[in-house]
């Protein structure tokens, strides 16, 4: 009997320290990411009033005060979503707010290069676009038509 009772101790202490590890990870994660959600806020797109422009040309995001609009080009037409994030996601909504079907994406930000991935291609063209910091903005970008 003082066996079996050694066993089923072991055995509720075992399961609470795997389950006490497992909330431990997910709060580290948590925390990373939030941590990592400021840092592209205030180093990132958010945090500067400069145009990102991807390696292709055919997308581009401009900083504004907090805030970020991304444009991207289809055919000869652009159309801007707000950029928004939380954590290592971010979510793109267009004039009337509404998210197109790839919503959200993944990003990453090192420093110098931000990047979307995860898109629809079929709404913005790519799956992933590569920004990297161009020009201070200063009003409307004659390279990048505002509509």
């Amino acid at each position: 009997m003082n066996r079996k009772r050694n066993i089923i101790v072991k055995g509720v202490f075992l399961l609470m320290l795997i389950i006490s590890a497992s909330i431990a990870g997910i709060s580290l994660k948590r925390t990373s990411d939030h941590r990592f959600s400021r840092y592209v806020m205030e180093e990132g797109p958010w945090g500067s009033e400069h145009t990102w422009v991807s390696d292709d040309g055919n997308s581009y995001i401009v900083g504004e005060n907090r805030g970020a609009t991304a444009y991207f080009k289809s055919g000869e037409e652009w159309s801007a979503y707000a950029l928004h994030c939380r954590d290592r996601l971010a979510y793109l909504g267009d004039e009337n707010g509404n998210s197109p079907e790839s919503d959200p994406c993944r990003m990453k930000f090192d420093g110098t290069t931000f990047v979307l991935s995860e898109l629809s291609k079929d709404v913005f063209g790519n799956e992933e676009y590569r920004y990297i910091v161009a020009e201070e903005k200063t009003g409307q970008n004659e390279k990048f038509p505002v509509s």
